[in-house]
């Protein structure tokens, strides 16, 4: 079933590769049936400290300053859900610069939305007259908080309008699809509640979602950053490390889903580890069960945001627990759920990690990964650990929708160029947010 659904989306790509989008013009006023709002992915929105009112991520300092492994963003392990940290979002990015240099984030798509005859709001204090929002959200924490102030949010809106109903569109761009999906499944219901097929949805209808470089099964991408770390400006950049991601409760909900054979051994035989397994964790010594990691954490002696070996283990249980809970009501239809019209945007002509080898070690095990030389410079062993995809998630995790989601798709998935993080970028992309929404705009 995996190779079929494969290849059919490899049809549809090429086919719609050799196309083009179509290029709209400004609606000269036309009137818009449903506003919009766009919500972005992991690491999009500005994070604000309350007190000082300083922006500690979404400006260009914060991609190198200040030199701490990103602890000024961790987001300490014993702090409940919900609870104030002290830090909140503050407004989606529009652009960074470097230098000379001017890295677009969401500009393009605010500008491409405004010259098509869209008007640009606010959440906080919508007007009657606008129809095209950004969520704001902490992406550090798990995805229902967001969820919970998407919902907020469009009751405001349907206020403001002074509507009985709200008719509205959703563009989610990467994590943002949990978001998306889940509230147009479930409402402002709870996970429990969601789990037992409840949907509380009261005055908001969700009439599009659009999907822009989505991994709706996750991404094997995730499990190596938590391990290995990231930086947003290679080499010179200031470098989140390991422990400052384990505290980013979203990413445990980015991990990969979709299969159940993500990892395989020197020979290529498939290895029972599980992702999904918080001893796993420990014994492939991933993310801070990493020896190294472990011993930087017992020097710095920061218990205050990492907690103590057996407080990491548990939550990390609790966060592995809810993120699976999570996809499976995802998945699932819930009696009554009539579905919006679903769309995708893609890009799906990158190496993308599918699969990881387990080495053996004198300190424990290796994860190694397709571009990594234990497995690169095997051709068998690549070929089981890259997939066709955008870089992070590969075709079949964007192609992984439940049934009513699917029979729901308003066209097969558009193509773009780009990769995961920055396929909403490609000026195809936007056309194709926007054809999706003229056809919402039809009668």
């Amino acid at each position: 079933m995996r190779a079929v659904a494969i290849a059919a989306y490899l049809v549809v790509v090429s086919a719609c590769a050799r196309g083009r989008a179509p290029v709209l013009v400004p609606a000269g006023g036309e009137p818009r049936r449903s506003p919009v709002v766009l919500v972005p992915g992991t690491t999009g929105v500005e994070l604000v400290d309350r007190e000082t009112g300083r922006v500690v991520w979404g400006r260009t300092r914060n991609l190198f300053l200040p030199a701490d492994g990103g602890y000024l963003l961790a987001l300490p392990l014993d702090v409940p859900d919900g609870a104030d940290d002290g830090i909140v979002p503050g407004e989606a990015i529009r652009r960074i610069r470097l230098g000379p240099i001017v890295r677009p984030i969401y500009a393009p798509v605010v500008r491409a939305m405004e010259a098509n005859g869209y008007r640009l709001g606010q959440l906080e204090s919508p007007s009657p007259e606008d129809s095209f929002f950004v969520l704001a959200y902490d992406w550090r924490r798990d995805n229902l908080d967001a969820v919970r102030r998407l919902a907020a949010a469009l009751e405001r809106l349907r206020l403001a309008r002074g509507e009985d109903i709200l008719k509205v569109n959703l563009v989610c761009q990467s994590n943002a699809a949990i978001v998306c999906r889940y509230y147009a499944k479930y409402g402002t219901a709870d996970l429990e509640q969601a789990e037992r097929g409840v949907r509380l949805v009261d005055r908001v209808r969700v009439e599009r979602v659009i999907l822009v470089g989505t991994a709706n099964g996750g991404a094997l991408r995730m499990l190596r950053e938590m391990s290995l770390g990231r930086r947003y400006v290679k080499w010179l950049g200031r470098k989140m490390l390991p422990e400052t991601l384990f505290t980013f409760r979203s990413l445990f909900e980015g991990l990969p889903i979709y299969r159940d054979d993500l990892f395989f051994d020197t020979d290529g035989r498939p290895s029972e580890a599980d992702v999904f397994r918080a001893t796993d964790w420990v014994r492939y010594g991933w993310s801070v069960f990493d020896p190294k990691t472990a011993d930087r954490l017992e020097r710095r002696g920061r218990s205050d945001l990492f907690g103590t070996e057996s407080e990491r283990l548990a939550y990390l249980e609790r966060n592995l627990d809810r993120a699976r809970r999570l996809h499976r009501v995802l998945e699932a239809d819930p009696p009554g759920f009539d579905p919006p019209r679903y769309y995708a945007v893609q890009d799906a002509y990158r190496f993308t990690p599918e699969r990881a080898m387990l080495t053996p070690t004198r300190e424990g095990f290796r994860t190694a990964y397709h571009d990594e030389r234990p497995v690169s410079r095997d051709p068998y062993l690549r070929a089981l650990a890259r997939a066709p995809g955008d870089g992070h998630a590969t075709i079949e995790s964007q192609l992984r929708l439940s049934p009513a989601e699917k029979g729901s798709l308003g066209a097969p998935p558009a193509c773009a160029t780009g990769g995961h993080f920055a396929v909403i970028l490609d000026p195809a992309a936007q056309r194709w947010i926007l054809e999706f929404l003229r056809e919402a705009a039809d009668p």
